[in-house]
């Protein structure tokens, strides 16, 4: 069966209800390697790695996002695949949008210039009044919750702070995602990674 036949019989309502069901983004994995393996092969990725990424999203995007947010994942219509592809040509990103998972934009009107862009390789942050950053999951050590107390000993707030290997560290801006589950989504996907080196 080509990747014609399997694309129509994947439009409309059963699209959707795969997508609603986190089974789509494997399903367009598959769709990409009907070149006997040759596209993810150049990419340098597997269809293994890419299930297995497209596995470990799935298991945290509905609790990772707060619920005013919507995620735009690639193969999920065409709003969802013009917004990934506007947030790839506005930062002028040297990725394609084979490479993407899907997108969490945080804007107001919803123009996608601002934002989480999950990659197999990484997530592409652009934060309010921040310039646009890459977490390579290969340079990650891990990604935690820290705890902020005040001098009488109350827990005032909590950071979200993400470690590399390299000794530095950066706090990430939390305001739309839920902490705990995008530090244990970056953790698993750091490990899923480093089987593979």
């Amino acid at each position: 069966m080509g990747s014609e036949e399997l694309k129509l019989k994947l439009s409309g309502r059963r699209k959707k209800r795969l997508f609603s069901a986190g089974l789509f983004c494997i399903m367009g994995a598959a769709l990409l390697t009907d070149d006997g393996g040759q596209r993810g092969a150049d990419m340098g990725m597997d269809m293994n790695f890419r299930e297995d990424m497209c596995r470990i999203f799935n298991k945290y995007a509905g609790a990772m996002k707060v619920r005013s947010l919507k995620w735009y994942s690639r193969g999920g219509g065409k709003t969802a695949d013009r917004k990934i592809e506007r947030f790839i040509r506005y930062f002028v990103l040297p990725i394609t949008s084979e490479e993407v998972i899907s997108l969490l934009d945080t804007t107001v009107f919803k123009t996608g210039k601002e934002g989480m862009l999950f990659t197999f390789s990484g997530i592409l942050i652009k934060e309010p009044l921040n310039r646009l950053f890459y977490l390579k999951y290969c340079e990650l050590e891990r990604a935690e919750v820290v705890d902020v107390i005040n001098e009488d000993g109350w827990k005032e707030s909590s950071d979200l702070m993400v470690y590399f290997k390299d000794g530095t560290e950066r706090k990430l801006f939390d305001g739309y995602i839920r902490k705990n589950f995008f530090a244990d989504y970056v953790n698993e996907s750091i490990k899923r990674v480093l089987t593979d080196l």
